[in-house]
């Protein structure tokens, strides 16, 4: 099976405060390639091509950064199989992806305090996914997921405002995604009556170390989140009570580095802390 897809984009971000505009127009084609080898095991190529558009800046007086920036485009190649057995009870999929950046939008803050996008001339990203879903009766479910990502930023100038020099980030890892992850969710199915179920659910997920910043001086270690939950269902409602981040686990979800710009201290977003709710909800 063969798909062939196209997507065009016109967008025009106006900055009414400075009236200024800029118009960013790109072609988007997708190919994928699909051949079913038998009735339960699929492999298949695809390649895309990625487009998000620049924009502008909000600079106060006296900021270093430019006005503007870039849009960013990427092309993208994964090879992948699907298989399942024949009662349905085991599904697995595997596949690989290599994705070729070009002016990748990263944010930054400017020494005055105002948020700021630049570009990363160029960058790669590679990497493996592998999923595994088990149904050992009708009433279990099991699914594990396992991920693994690498990067390089192979093209980088010095950009006026940012102090950390280009040999500094050149070479470097592209920051935001954590190099391992794993996923694991048990959910079980118990009947309470002839119109009631209860499920429980657990799921685990376990982030690897992740690079925060272009020079990858600044990471945020290994750490794992749990969540519970437990429901009972009727036909058209449903009632869920769940506690996220079941063991108060303390991490960093977004950090930005004061050196880069001459701030007197970093910016760190915590995470949150352990919740625990009531879902209602009803189906018309």
């Amino acid at each position: 099976e063969l798909t062939l897809a196209f997507r065009y984009d016109r967008e025009t971000p106006m900055d009414k405060t400075q009236g200024r505009s800029e118009t960013f127009t790109e072609l988007q084609p997708k190919a994928s390639f699909a051949y079913r080898f038998d009735e339960g095991l699929l492999g298949y190529v695809t390649v895309g091509k990625g487009f998000r558009a620049g924009g502008f800046n909000n600079v106060a007086p006296g900021s270093n950064f430019q006005p503007g920036f870039d849009a960013e485009s990427l092309v993208s190649y994964e090879v992948g199989m699907k298989g399942n057995t024949a009662d349905g009870r085991v599904r697995a999929a595997a596949s690989l992806f290599y994705i070729d950046y070009d002016d990748q939008q990263y944010f930054l803050f400017d020494q005055t305090g105002t948020q700021a996008n630049i570009n990363v001339g160029k960058s790669e990203i590679s990497g493996g996914e592998l999923e595994l879903n088990l149904a050992p009766s009708d009433r279990l479910q099991i699914d594990i997921g396992l991920g693994f990502t690498d990067s390089e930023i192979t093209e980088y100038e010095d950009i006026p405002g940012v102090l950390v020099p280009a040999s500094e980030i050149m070479g470097r890892k592209v920051p935001g995604a954590p190099v391992w992850s794993l996923n694991l969710a048990l959910e079980h199915t118990k009947a309470l009556s002839s119109t009631l179920d209860l499920v429980s659910r657990l799921d685990f997920e376990h982030r690897d170390k992740t690079y925060w910043t272009l020079d990858n001086v600044d990471t945020q270690s290994a750490y794992d989140l749990t969540n519970l939950s437990f429901a009972i269902q009727a036909e058209r409602w449903a009632a869920r009570a769940f506690v996220n981040n079941l063991f108060d686990e303390e991490y960093i979800e977004w950090f930005f580095a004061a050196r880069f710009i001459g701030l007197p201290a970093d910016i760190a977003w915590p995470s949150r802390p352990r919740q625990v709710g009531l879902e209602l909800s009803l189906n018309f």
